[in-house]
């Protein structure tokens, strides 16, 4: 997901734009898969926020 907001809160929902992909690069979840924000940015070190989907995965946007 290259389009990230500047304010995400933590439980927003999020739909991805593409797929999304493990650890190994290999598809995880189709692009249109709807998730969570989970981990939100705190401060001026991070800029991403962790998506959660409903199975559990979980990734930063990428």
């Amino acid at each position: 997901m290259s389009h990230q907001p500047n304010h995400v809160f933590a439980g927003t929902q999020v739909v991805s734009l593409v797929e999304v992909r493990g650890t190994n690069n290999s598809p995880v979840h189709p692009g249109g898969a709807v998730g969570a924000a989970t981990r939100t940015p705190a401060g001026g070190i991070e800029t991403r926020f962790l998506l959660r989907l409903p199975d559990g995965f979980e990734a930063p946007p990428k």
